[in-house]
C-alpha cells in the first residue's frame, strides 16, 4: 500500500509504520476494507481540498461517489453476459459449451468487484471512530454544533446585516454550522437556522425580519420524507420560537422520489430504508447550487431535478 505521508509502496502488514517516514498507519484494510490513503482521499474530497467544513454524511458521500457501486457491478455483469450470448450465437449451438466457459469466468471475475462493493455508512463511521481513536483529527469535520455563540472573528451584526433575501431553516442543528462556517448564508443572502431555534441570535432575527417583511420567503431544507409537510407541521406543533405570519413557505424537500432521481447519491441511498437519506448526503457545491437555484425560481428540489430530467436527460441539475 500506498504511506499517504511520503507516498513510499509496500506491502501492508498488520501494525506496521511507513519503511521510508514511520508514519504508522491507522486503518487496516483487511479489518477496516478501508486504507489510511482512501480514508484521506476522502477528506480531501469532501473539504474540497481543505477549503471548506464538512459533516460525516459528507464525508461518506465523498468516499461513496468513487467506490464501486452494484448497479455499476450490474451493468458490467451484464455486458458480459451478452458477450458470452453473443460468443454462443456465432460460434453456434455446438459452442454453447464455449460460451458457459467464457461466462463462467466473466462472472467470477464480476464477483470479486461486487465483492469490493461500498462500506456502509456504519462501517464507514467505524473507520472514522478507528481514525480518531488513533489520536488523529479529522481535519474539516464538523461533529457538533459551535454556535451557541456569534463567531469570535466577526461583528455580531455582520451575521444577519448582508442583504437577507430569504429564511432558511434546517431540521438539524449541524446543518446551520455547515453553511454559515463555510460563509455560504452570506454567499446565498440567507438567514440560517435549526428548526429548534439554534442558534438563538440568529432566531431573534429570524423574527426581527418576518415582522418586518411579510414577503421575506421562507424555505425548509430537511432529510428525506415521504410527505412534504412533515416539517411544516412540525415546526406549527413544536417550533415555539417562530413566529411565521404570512410570510410564503417553501418545503424544498428532499422527497423520497427526489432521492431516486440524485444521480450522485446512489451508493449512499442503497442503505436508507426507503431511500430516506440526510439532506447532507450531497456535498456543500451541488447542495449550494441546488439551494440557489431553488431561491432563484421560488423553487423545489424536485422542480430543479425535473429541468435537469428534461433539458438533458440526466436528472441531476443543478445537483450535479
Amino acid at each position: 500500500m500506498k504511506c499517504p505521508e511520503c507516498g513510499f509502496n509496500q506491502k501492508y502488514s498488520e501494525g506496521m509504520r511507513c519503511g521510508k517516514c514511520k508514519r504508522l498507519f491507522t486503518l487496516d484494510p483487511k479489518q477496516q476494507k478501508m486504507s489510511d490513503g482512501k480514508f484521506l482521499a476522502a477528506v480531501r474530497r469532501a473539504s474540497y481540498q481543505g477549503t471548506v467544513k464538512f459533516t460525516e454524511h459528507q464525508l461518506y458521500a465523498a468516499y461513496a461517489k468513487n467506490a464501486v457501486s452494484p448497479r455499476g457491478c450490474f451493468r458490467f455483469f451484464s455486458v458480459l453476459l451478452f458477450v458470452a450470448a453473443a460468443i454462443a450465437f456465432f460460434l453456434g449451438e455446438q459452442n454453447y459449451t464455449i460460451a458457459l466457459v467464457v461466462f463462467s469466468v466473466l462472472a467470477f471475475v464480476s464477483s470479486f468487484i461486487v465483492t469490493a462493493g461500498v462500506l456502509s455508512p456504519n462501517e464507514f463511521e467505524s473507520c472514522v471512530l478507528k481514525w480518531k481513536s488513533g489520536r488523529r483529527k479529522v481535519e474539516g469535520m464538523l461533529e457538533v454544533p459551535t454556535l451557541y455563540k456569534p463567531p469570535e472573528q466577526w461583528p455580531e451584526k455582520d451575521i444577519y446585516d448582508y442583504g437577507v433575501e430569504q429564511i432558511l431553516i434546517v431540521n438539524r442543528d449541524i446543518l446551520v454550522d455547515m453553511f454559515v462556517l463555510n460563509n455560504r448564508h452570506a454567499e446565498l443572502r440567507m438567514l440560517v437556522v435549526s428548526e429548534k431555534g439554534y442558534p438563538d441570535y440568529i432566531a431573534m432575527q429570524v423574527n426581527r425580519l418576518l415582522a418586518e417583511r411579510s414577503d421575506l420567503p421562507v424555505y425548509l431544507l430537511h432529510d428525506a420524507t415521504h410527505s412534504p409537510d412533515e416539517m411544516r407541521k412540525r415546526l406549527e406543533r413544536k417550533a415555539k420560537w417562530l413566529e411565521l405570519g404570512e410570510n410564503p413557505v417553501v418545503d424544498m424537500g428532499l422527497m423520497q422520489e427526489d432521492v431516486y432521481r440524485l444521480k450522485q447519491t446512489e451508493n449512499f441511498r442503497r442503505y436508507f430504508q426507503d431511500c430516506l437519506i440526510p439532506a447532507d448526503a450531497l456535498l456543500l457545491a451541488p447542495l449550494c447550487r441546488g439551494l440557489s437555484a431553488c431561491f432563484t425560481n421560488e423553487s423545489t428540489f424536485a422542480d430543479e431535478i425535473a429541468k435537469g430530467a428534461a433539458g438533458d436527460g440526466a436528472a441531476q441539475s443543478s445537483f450535479g
